[in-house]
């Protein structure tokens, strides 16, 4: 009887200590979304969405606009700026980071920062 007791306890240690982390299933999330205009200037906004994806909260909000390509979605417009130069594009921000994924790929978090920041190469 004390090795089944031993056996569950260990197995609820186990299963508690795992990694949590916050997922959307099928509840509403909280982000904060901001765009970095050609000139520098800073927009953002408090996203509230029971979408999963990126790009269809944003898209659900009307903040971004694009064309589903090989890849995913290219981002062709944020909050209506559209991309003016041929050089140019709206590089994808997680965290402070640049994303290493398309916004069609990133799935939302509680609490993240997502942003979009006109760049050009």
């Amino acid at each position: 009887m004390k090795k089944i007791l031993a056996l569950i306890l260990v197995v609820v240690l186990f299963v508690g200590c795992g990694d949590k982390q916050e997922t959307v299933t099928g509840g509403q999330v909280t982000f904060r979304f901001e765009m970095t205009d050609k000139d520098g200037e800073v927009t953002d906004w408090s996203v509230t969405t029971t979408q999963t994806i990126l790009s269809d909260a944003l898209i659900e909000e009307g903040l971004i606009e694009g064309e589903e390509g090989e890849y995913g979605l290219f981002v062709k417009s944020v909050n209506g700026v559209v991309i003016e130069e041929d050089n140019a594009y709206w590089e994808l921000f997680v965290d402070g980071e640049s994303s290493m994924i398309g916004v069609s790929s990133v799935e939302v978090e509680q609490g993240m920062t997502y942003a979009f920041i006109y760049s050009t190469f």
